[in-house]
């Protein structure tokens, strides 16, 4: 997230206003799975799976999310999203319970998006 934003400087500011807008407020902190912002005619997600970045990674939020991020693939044909395997790192979860979510959420979508392991 620090290397995208020093990248593209607007995307902290576009994804703080996204989060607000399509999130629900809840204990002191914006519940909103995926949201999707474009700069220069491009794409660019945030994918949660943290209430709260303190905490370790909830796989309800990240089936949310999934379902999210469906929905935003089902409205886009032909864009692949890549990233990085959500909620396994400091999350804590492990790779084969979020991968089972991410296919049960994702559906016919699942094959346009790419996981990596970092």
């Amino acid at each position: 997230a620090k290397a995208l934003a020093e990248a593209e400087p607007r995307l902290p500011r576009l994804f703080a206003e996204a989060v607000r807008r399509e999130g629900a407020y809840q204990g002191g902190v914006y519940l909103y799975g995926f949201v999707a912002v474009e700069v220069g005619g491009r794409p660019y997600g945030a994918f949660q799976t943290k209430a709260h970045f303190r905490d370790r990674a909830d796989l309800r939020l990240v089936h949310l999310a999934a379902s999210r991020l469906r929905r935003f693939l089902e409205e886009r044909p032909g864009l692949e999203v890549h990233m990085a395997f959500p909620g396994i790192g400091l999350g804590g979860l492990k790779p084969g319970e979020v991968l089972e979510a991410m296919e049960e959420a994702l559906g016919e979508v699942g094959n346009r998006v790419v996981l990596y392991r970092l």
